[in-house]
């Protein structure tokens, strides 16, 4: 397994992990990545956006390069959408 660069995109971390290939939801081990690098949580595999290896965590500056319709609709909030939650990301790698 290994990454590719992609044209950096906008992407709902939901929409992400459906996609990803290393994201696991089982009652055992919830919310898991399969990154055996993974333990900045002290508990191996937890996905998080964080140290995700194919996104980052989408602030309001990356809405208005990557998504000026995003950015419309979080401009005006009273805080950063990294900082509410929003979970948008911005994928630059995908698993090939």
């Amino acid at each position: 397994m290994g990454y590719r660069k992609i044209k950096p995109m906008m992407i709902h971390i939901d929409s992400l992990i459906e996609d990803c290939g290393l994201f696991r939801d089982t009652q055992e081990k919830p919310y898991q990545c399969l990154l055996r690098s993974k333990n900045i949580y002290r508990e191996t595999g937890v996905c998080a956006s964080k140290n995700c290896p194919l996104a980052w965590e989408a602030d309001l500056e990356d809405m208005k390069k990557y998504d000026k319709d995003l950015y419309e609709e979080y401009k005006q909030e009273k805080c950063d959408p990294t900082e509410m939650g929003a979970g948008w990301m911005v994928q630059y790698r995908e698993i090939v």
